[in-house]
């Protein structure tokens, strides 16, 4: 047996190893379900949001690293997410605790507002920051990031669960990262731009779900410019990502793709050894599996006599041809009952 002295010790040792024990398988869970993630759980207060932010927009003018500007990102995009706010008093709170928190809360949102704001507009600024180096941008990966985090804008909630960008928002945004798309990406001479930088702002603007920016693509990436494929596909990947599209563009979009592509894929079918026809076909190969899902997509997903799924444009064609009425299906807005 142990002895008096002993027990003693054994006691409290054991006591810590114990707490140690279910710490650790705490710290565990914490770590294994991710919470310790570039988009932290925890409310980022905004005073270290903020030099976060200033160091982002240091980096943006100094030789930083991508490291450093990935690491501000993800920081300013973390306070973004999750500002820090007051915390809210209990019902039963006495009535000056109340006001103190109005007083605090107004306060907060107005700052966070401010804060959000400012941290969108460096964000948007670095999808277009470069620095090439023998026709290379060195920035690629950080160019695709910041677009990767203006999307991920469109999901985010408060913690009310209303949205952190409304209806306005959501349109404003899209319409700067289509003006950074139209006035800098593709004026860009010095290098190639990535097309994952290209995906990440399109799907963007697929997110933010705005149907100005959806009716821009069928404008503006609609054609079979052959110099273009990288923007046709960037922007075909994001058409399918709208929802809740009006029947008129919808069927506006798969009229204006039959029109622009069933030539191409008819051409694409021929066999020649004429450089021209071998080039539509390199080309059609190159965009249809990303500009077939619209067409499906947009069309309500129709099949052939056999049931199966269209995924020829000749069949979109006669399918078309045979769904001109804007009044029918799959055209027609389905009316929501009251």
């Amino acid at each position: 047996m142990p002895t008096t002295t002993t027990a003693r010790l054994v006691k409290p040792l054991s006591l810590i190893l114990s707490l140690a024990l279910v710490l650790g398988m705490v710290l565990g869970g914490v770590l294994g379900a991710g919470v310790l993630s570039p988009s932290a759980a925890w409310a980022v207060d905004l005073e270290s949001a903020q030099a976060d932010l200033d160091m982002l927009k240091k980096s943006k003018k100094s030789r930083a690293i991508n490291d450093d500007l990935f690491q501000y990102l993800d920081q300013v995009f973390a306070a973004y997410e999750k500002p820090d706010r007051p915390e809210k008093p209990a019902d039963d709170a006495y009535d000056e605790e109340k006001k103190a928190y109005a007083t605090a809360k107004a306060n907060s949102d107005k700052k966070i507002a401010q804060y959000r704001k400012s941290a969108q507009k460096v964000i948007l600024s670095i999808v277009t920051l470069f620095k090439v180096v023998r026709e290379t941008n060195t920035r690629d990966d950080v160019n695709t990031r910041a677009a990767v985090l203006l999307g991920d804008m469109a999901g985010l909630k408060n913690a009310d669960g209303t949205p952190v960008l409304d209806k306005k928002a959501r349109k404003d945004l899209s319409k700067k990262i289509m003006q950074a798309v139209d006035k800098k990406l593709t004026k860009v001479k010095s290098h190639d731009v990535n097309p994952d930088t290209l995906d990440a702002a399109l799907a963007a603007l697929g997110k933010l779900n705005d149907p100005s920016s959806l009716a821009w693509m069928l404008k503006n990436y609609t054609h079979a410019n052959d110099n273009k494929k990288e923007y046709l596909i960037a922007a075909h990947k994001a058409m399918v990502l709208f929802t809740d599209v009006p029947g008129k563009l919808r069927q506006d979009i798969c009229a204006t793709m039959v029109k622009s592509y069933a030539g191409v894929e008819s051409q694409a079918k021929q066999v020649s050894s004429d450089p021209k026809i071998t080039a539509k076909k390199d080309f059609w190969d190159a965009i249809k599996t990303y500009t077939i899902p619209v067409m499906q997509y947009y069309a309500g997903k129709p099949e052939d006599e056999e049931g199966v799924p269209m995924a020829e444009m000749s069949q979109f064609q006669t399918f078309m041809r045979s769904h001109r009425s804007p009044k029918k299906a799959p055209w027609v807005d389905e009316k929501i009952k009251k």
